[in-house]
C-alpha cells in the first residue's frame, strides 16, 4: 500500500514539475492578470449591487429620525418612540 502511495506521490510531483506556473512565465503572468481582472470586476459588481441598498437604508434612517422628532410630545423612551416610528417608515401610514 505504501509503495502505490509513494508511486501516486512522485507522478504527481512529476506532473507539477513540468507544469510551468513561474510568475516570470507568459503563462504566469496571463493567470495573475485573468485573476486580478476577475477579482475587479467582482467588487465593481459587489459595489454596484449594494449602492441601492445603502440609499434606501440612509433614507429609512432619516425617516425613523423625524418621526422621533415628531414624538418628543409624548413621554417615552427612546426605544418606544423608535419602536412606534417604524411602521411609519415602512409605508404602513393610517
Amino acid at each position: 500500500m505504501k509503495q502505490i502511495n509513494a508511486k501516486k506521490v512522485e507522478e504527481f510531483t512529476k506532473q507539477l514539475k513540468q507544469i510551468d506556473f513561474d510568475i516570470n512565465s507568459s503563462f504566469g503572468r496571463r493567470f495573475i492578470t485573468l485573476c486580478g481582472g476577475l477579482a475587479a470586476i467582482s467588487l465593481a459588481s459587489i459595489a454596484l449591487k449594494l449602492g441601492p441598498i445603502s440609499r434606501q437604508a440612509n433614507l429609512w434612517n432619516v425617516c425613523v429620525k423625524e418621526e422621533i422628532n415628531h414624538l418628543q410630545i409624548i413621554s417615552a423612551t427612546k426605544s418606544e418612540k423608535i419602536w412606534l416610528s417604524v411602521p411609519n417608515c415602512n409605508g404602513s401610514r393610517n
